[in-house]
């Protein structure tokens, strides 16, 4: 019998218990947990079970040091400058309109304090760093040139959302606790737009994957309160377009939200359920996955009787 993800009624604390009948206990799903399954639904299982040591990856570091930074700049931006840059962008002066944005930016003792834990002790990737940031900070001086002045700036920055629901699963009632942080959420005349940032590489495989992420805020969204939302700047308005920006790739998408891919969404978290409630968690049939995986010594598909 394998351990369940689980979080107390309270949410104070979380645990792993391999019975599924204590009062007060439900499932809890994270954006993580649920695009990992497509991955090895074995290694979440592990990663969950097992304490296994993971060195720092640099990648992981610059990533965390341009998600920062973004929010940042949006925190310092000033907003009755946006008229004048926007002036600026439209007759061509590019350059004036980007030495103003990256006035609104941390510097790199900034960015390397607002880093977590081990992440402090890492060195600062000044070459990747840059190589993001300077992607955004040109993306974001074209999307000023398009965008209503107002509009500009997120409602919501880096927004966690954590509902919980009932699911009906093959005639059984099962709650769960899901929970999320969606980068931004912007505003157009039609409804919310949520934007996610990644800063690694981009393939055409990963066009399914997002769309699935995408449906899965927009669901944290749907089944938030009414209360929680207006106190996080949402209000009652529809979630219409998501998008993201892979700002190392060069790859932006924008584009309305699409039912197929909510569908696509709903059936993966019904996986996910199914294998909670059986505790099964099958392995990956890729092997080439396995030598990605911190865990393959531990893994029963190696296992040296």
């Amino acid at each position: 019998m394998v351990a369940l993800p689980l979080v107390y009624e309270d949410q104070s604390s979380y645990a792993w218990t391999p019975e599924m009948g204590e009062d007060g206990i439900v499932i809890r799903i994270s954006k993580s947990t649920l695009g990992n399954i497509k991955w090895c639904a074995k290694q979440l299982w592990l990663s969950k079970t097992l304490s296994v040591p993971e060195e720092p990856k640099s990648y992981l570091v610059i990533g965390t040091d341009v998600h920062n930074t973004l929010e940042e700049f949006y925190k310092r931006v000033e907003p009755e400058s946006l008229p004048e840059l926007k002036k600026a962008v439209l007759e061509g002066n590019s350059r004036l309109v980007l030495d103003a944005f990256k006035q609104w930016l941390p510097s790199e003792e900034e960015v390397i304090e607002m880093r977590k834990g081990h992440e402090k002790n890492e060195p600062f990737y000044e070459h990747d760093y840059n190589l993001n940031v300077d992607w955004l900070m040109r993306n974001e001086m074209q999307r000023l040139s398009i965008t209503e002045d107002e509009m500009f700036l997120p409602v919501a920055n880096e927004i966690k959302l954590s509902p919980r629901t009932t699911f009906h699963i093959d005639g059984k009632e099962v709650e769960v606790q899901l929970t999320g942080v969606i980068d931004r959420v912007f505003q157009d005349e039609e409804g919310l737009a949520l934007m996610e940032l990644k800063t690694g590489k981009w393939t055409k495989y990963k066009l399914s994957d997002m769309r699935r992420e995408m449906a899965y805020y927009k669901m944290l969204i749907e089944l938030s309160s009414m209360e929680e939302l207006e106190a996080k700047g949402l209000g009652d308005l529809p979630v219409t377009h998501w998008g993201w920006r892979y700002s190392s790739a060069d790859r932006l998408d924008y584009e309305k939200a699409l039912r197929v891919s909510e569908r696509a969404m709903q059936n993966a978290l019904t996986k996910l359920i199914r294998m909670y409630l059986e505790q099964d968690f099958p392995m990956t049939k890729d092997d080439f996955k396995c030598s990605y995986c911190d865990y393959m010594d531990l893994c029963p598909k190696f296992k040296v009787d």
